[in-house]
C-alpha cells in the first residue's frame, strides 16, 4: 500500500490532469504513459503492484485506462484519489474526432469532462453526462473543481451518462437509424440535413 502522505494530493492531482492532456495512443497509449511515469519515473508505485493492478484491471468489463487511474488513484489517496484519477474521465484533446473514450466511459457510469473539440461535446453536454470546456488548463482546472465539489452531481452525470449511451449508441437504435437513412437514400431523399 502507498503511504497516503507519499505522494501530495495537489502533486497527484495535477499529474491526473496532464495525463489528460497529453494522453496519445488511447487506453493503450494511456496506460503506457501511466507506466512511465508513476513506475518508471516518479517512482509512486512498483512495477510489480502495477502490473498486478492492469492485469486485474483487463478481466473486468470496461476502459482499462480509466480502471488502472482509478485504482492507483485510490491506492495513493483511497476515496478522493479514485474520484479524481478515475471519476471523471478527462479528455482534453485538441484533435479527438468522436471520442469513443468517452463513449466507453459513458458506457460504465463515469461522468466525463471532455475537450470542447471532441465532437461529441455537445450531446454530452446536452445528456447531463458530463461538462465541455475549451482545451487549456485553466479552464479544465476550474471545471473540474466545480464538478468535484457536487458529488450528488457526480452521481446523476453518471446515470445519465448510462442512459444517453443506450439511448444513442445501443445497436438496435443504431440499426433502426442507419434503415431510414437507407430507406430514404433508395426513395430519392437526402440522407442527410
Amino acid at each position: 500500500m502507498i503511504p497516503a502522505d507519499a505522494v501530495p494530493f495537489g502533486e497527484a492531482l495535477r499529474f491526473w490532469l496532464k495525463l489528460g492532456f497529453i494522453s496519445f495512443g488511447g487506453p493503450t497509449g494511456q496506460i503506457a504513459i501511466m507506466h512511465q511515469e508513476l513506475v518508471e519515473k516518479r517512482r509512486w508505485i512498483s512495477e510489480g503492484r502495477f502490473l498486478h493492478a492492469l492485469n486485474f484491471c483487463m478481466l473486468l468489463p470496461g476502459p482499462e485506462a480509466t480502471q488502472l487511474a482509478t485504482y492507483i488513484g485510490w491506492l495513493m489517496h483511497r476515496t478522493w484519489g479514485g474520484l479524481v484519477a478515475g471519476t471523471l474521465f478527462v479528455l482534453p484533446s485538441y484533435s479527438e474526432n468522436f471520442g469513443i473514450a468517452v463513449i466507453e466511459a459513458l458506457a460504465c457510469g463515469v461522468p466525463v469532462l471532455i475537450s470542447d473539440r471532441v465532437n461529441i461535446w455537445r450531446e454530452v453536454v446536452t445528456d447531463g453526462a458530463g461538462a465541455a470546456a475549451p482545451p487549456d488548463i485553466e479552464a479544465f482546472a476550474e471545471r473540474l473543481g466545480a464538478m468535484l465539489d457536487d458529488p450528488g452531481n457526480l452521481v446523476r452525470m453518471g446515470q445519465a451518462g448510462l442512459a444517453a449511451v443506450a439511448r444513442r449508441y445501443d445497436w438496435a437504435n443504431i440499426a433502426e437509424r442507419l434503415e431510414a437513412v437507407y430507406a430514404g437514400i433508395l426513395a430519392g431523399k437526402r440522407a442527410f440535413s
